[in-house]
């Protein structure tokens, strides 16, 4: 398995992971065939990311075939450009291989060489698989999105993450301590 950073090349490839993401699981955004895809604007978009760092895309690839994604969107505003918001999808038949972490660790280090400082992401209460992912990668819950989504037509929540990169201490990274902690709790909760 080898994790590599997206080009424009991959961008049929890629489409059609998020599809086979998109049928295999709720746990995504999207619902199957809700996107409309076209390859040349995808690739457009996988290349401009990667020219003006605006974004950044890293693909699992095991023999010849992509297994997983994560995808990041940077802030636009000044006020929030050092932040990261983060997507991740794995095949199903590829869970437990450490692809996930493997993931997130990329986009981590592709955060740090651009000057970030902030990674964040959402992720529906009900998945507890995934919440132990982003735990184990130093996420920690910031609050709660009530009737974020809704999956069947029934409203789900969502919790939101964060990993704070700390820059203070000479490059030296390490997860920044909440000065409190709320009540909420990240773990196998349903709705």
């Amino acid at each position: 398995m080898q994790i590599r950073e997206a080009v424009a090349n991959d961008a049929e490839a890629v489409i059609q992971l998020l599809e086979r993401l998109y049928a295999e699981t709720s746990f995504l955004l999207l619902e199957p065939g809700e996107q409309v895809w076209n390859k040349d604007e995808y690739a457009r978009r996988i290349a401009q990311a990667r020219a003006d760092r605006s974004g950044m895309m890293y693909v699992a690839e095991a023999d010849g075939a992509l297994t997983g994604v994560v995808f990041g969107i940077r802030g636009r505003a000044r006020r929030n450009r050092h932040g990261l918001y983060l997507v991740i999808g794995v095949l199903r038949a590829h869970w437990n291989r450490g692809i996930g972490l493997s993931l997130l660790r990329a986009a981590e280090e592709w955060a740090k060489t651009n000057g970030l400082h902030r990674l964040e992401l959402t992720v529906q209460v009900r998945n507890a698989r995934a919440a132990a992912l982003y735990r184990k990668a130093g996420f920690e819950v910031e609050g709660r999105k009530r009737h974020s989504v809704f999956i069947d037509n029934a409203p789900m929540d969502e919790w939101l993450l964060s990993r704070l990169i700390d820059r203070s201490r000479g490059g030296e990274d390490r997860v920044a301590q909440p000065e409190h902690s709320g009540s909420a709790h990240l773990g196998s909760e349903q709705r």
